[in-house]
């Protein structure tokens, strides 16, 4: 125990004389500062005594509609979290990191720890685990300070933040397995850091095809049901007006001699009293085809991501751990209510365009509870924005984190026995 306690503060030591581990601990205080620099009134955001009145897709940010307490939670998960964290300061530890293992093993050095009693296996993980302190102090003091701004400015304690901590440390620790394998390797720094920032980028692009195909299938989904309501009303007015020409066309024929009405007509019949029909049934089929095709391609996504870490999933755990539910779903209704006044918004500046073009003067207001004709633009993208979410949470947590660490094992596992059985 002695021996690896002497090397985690062997490892500590060097990361405090790196240039780059205080110039990213000077990033982190300075986004702190930011960060209890801004705040929310009734008309928007503050930044010290300067005030910035909002509107459009950010007019949520006021104390009418947002409380302060809620404010300070979407700036530290979408900003702290989900910019500095998990890009800014990631990539920098990487960079601070990767040298860690290829010095360790290069000619010179490693006969120094091959001579400690020690195993070989506990000496590349506990190197390995001297590499995550950069990680894990650079999180923890980041967290320290945004906790204190949160309760300070907002008068709202939040321990929950402190849930970030073990999960930022873990997705660097996907990160940093990959590079100290290749460290390992190659014995090269530079080759580290490249091969982890591609391996990074593959899992990102991997995840971005994961949520655009689930956000396409939902949308067409979405599309599939709308077409399918307004073939139902159109079948069935075509329907009624078939059964009325019908019952005209016994009137006028002799007694007897009118065919039954049916109880029901074929397509083709009905296609023939709306034309519009025959378009919606191929519509139909085409969305069929989207819906198909995009659930397929998620499958398939899914199945990749199950033997790669989820990095983005894993930092979007902290916004289900940091709010709770009730608070999701209060952000979830101001979205809605935003997006349906912009809607409203858009749909009365068409009718007035439309109007002007015409020379005619808008129609009258719809009476109370009618439903508005739909429009090619109100196709309710935050509705669809918030059921791909709903999906992304629902995901289990074991898939995500468990899948994840064994992707790390794995590779660690590699590490290892390369480790061990590499004649230095």
């Amino acid at each position: 125990m002695r021996q690896t306690l002497a090397i985690l503060i062997d490892g500590y030591r060097e990361l405090n004389h790196k240039r780059l581990f205080w110039i990213t601990m000077a990033l982190s205080g300075l986004f702190v500062l930011t960060f209890a620099a801004v705040g929310i009134n009734e008309r928007g955001i503050t930044f010290l005594w300067f005030e910035f009145p909002v509107g459009g897709p950010i007019a949520f940010f006021k104390t009418g509609l947002l409380s302060e307490e809620m404010f300070y939670k979407i700036v530290f998960v979408n900003l702290g979290l989900g910019i500095w964290l998990s890009w800014i300061a990631t990539i920098l530890a990487l960079v601070s990191t990767a040298s860690i293992i290829p010095d360790f093993v290069a000619s010179g050095s490693v006969e120094l720890g091959l001579s400690k009693p020690i195993g070989r296996t506990r000496l590349l993980l506990t190197k390995y685990g001297a590499g995550l302190l950069f990680a894990g102090l650079q999180v923890l003091v980041f967290t320290v300070a945004c906790f204190f701004v949160i309760g300070l400015r907002a008068g709202s304690w939040e321990p929950g933040l402190f849930l970030a901590v073990p999960l930022v440390l873990l997705f660097f620790s996907y990160l940093y397995s990959i590079s100290a394998l290749v460290g390992l390797i190659t014995r090269s720094s530079i080759t580290a850091l490249l091969v982890t920032l591609l391996c990074w980028f593959f899992f990102f692009m991997l995840n971005t095809a994961d949520v655009v195909t689930l956000g396409i299938r939902e949308e067409a989904q979405a599309r599939l049901d709308r077409t399918k309501q307004g073939i139902e009303r159109r079948e069935k007015e075509a329907t009624e007006n078939l059964r009325r020409r019908k019952l005209d066309e016994q009137k006028d024929a002799a007694p007897g001699t009118a065919p039954p009405i049916p109880e029901s007509f074929s397509a083709e019949e009905l296609a023939q009293v709306d034309p519009f029909l025959a378009s919606s049934r191929e519509e139909l089929k085409s969305e069929q085809s989207t819906v198909s095709g995009a659930d397929r391609w998620q499958r398939y996504f899914m199945i990749a991501k199950t033997f790669t870490p989820k990095t983005s999933e894993t930092i979007k755990l902290t916004e289900r751990w940091i709010m709770s539910a009730a608070e999701l779903k209060s952000l979830e209704d101001i979205s809605n209510e935003q997006a349906a006044k912009a809607q409203e918004r858009r749909r009365a500046r068409r009718a007035e365009m439309r109007a002007e073009a015409k020379k005619e003067t808008p129609a009258a207001a719809p009476a109370p509870g009618a439903v508005p004709a739909p429009d090619d633009d109100d196709e309710a993208p935050v509705a669809v924005d918030n059921q791909v979410e709903k999906i992304l949470h629902g995901r289990s947590v074991w898939w995500v984190l468990g899948t994840s660490v064994v992707f790390e094992s794995v590779i660690l596992g590699i590490a290892c026995v390369i480790f061990v059985r590499r004649d230095f």
